[in-house]
């Protein structure tokens, strides 16, 4: 009967015991999600990651230490990116950060160049213009409030219309 009591103690203990939190899979630039470019939408989180951007004092409206951030990456196949970021469960400002790495290698071991930060309320609407075909992108979401939570990200890539007479 000891012996009985002793296991449901420690049965107890084990499943009472909460698991450490794991940090999403995108959390580094390494784990970059790849994002369709189709319109496709996809729904990410930020609760247990961390700030990518806190040793750079913040990139554009994105505030240091304060804004868990999560990595997405596509290689363009148009001149035009058309990103819808909406808020599910995160609050505040979305802050939407793309870069491209900045050497031969291009990959994320590179330092980065920015290509745009923008921030704002949600249902955020983001259109570049500038994007480089075969140029491979690499974006982060996070709130401007360093709320952890869950989003949605939808890219669109194409190519304008020539202009008329062209």
């Amino acid at each position: 009967m000891k012996k009985l009591k002793h296991l449901f103690i420690w049965g107890v203990v084990l499943f009472s015991t909460p698991l450490l939190a794991q940090a999403p899979a995108n959390d580094n630039c390494s784990g970059s999600i790849v994002q369709p470019q189709n319109g496709t939408c996809l729904t990410g989180t930020t609760v247990n990651a961390t700030d990518s951007w806190s040793t750079t004092g913040g990139v554009g409206c994105q505030t240091a230490n304060n804004s868990p951030d999560v990595w997405y990456s596509f290689t363009a196949t148009g001149t035009v990116g058309s990103w819808t970021l909406t808020n599910i469960t995160m609050t505040g400002n979305i802050e939407f950060v793309l870069v491209i790495p900045n050497c031969a290698s291009n990959n994320c071991t590179c330092p980065f160049l920015l290509v745009n930060s923008t921030c704002g309320p949600s249902v955020l609407n983001v259109t570049i213009n500038t994007l480089t075909v075969g140029q491979i992108y690499h974006y982060t979401i996070s709130s401007s409030t360093g709320s952890q939570g869950t989003f949605q990200t939808c890219l669109t890539v194409s190519n304008p219309p020539p202009a008329p007479g062209q």
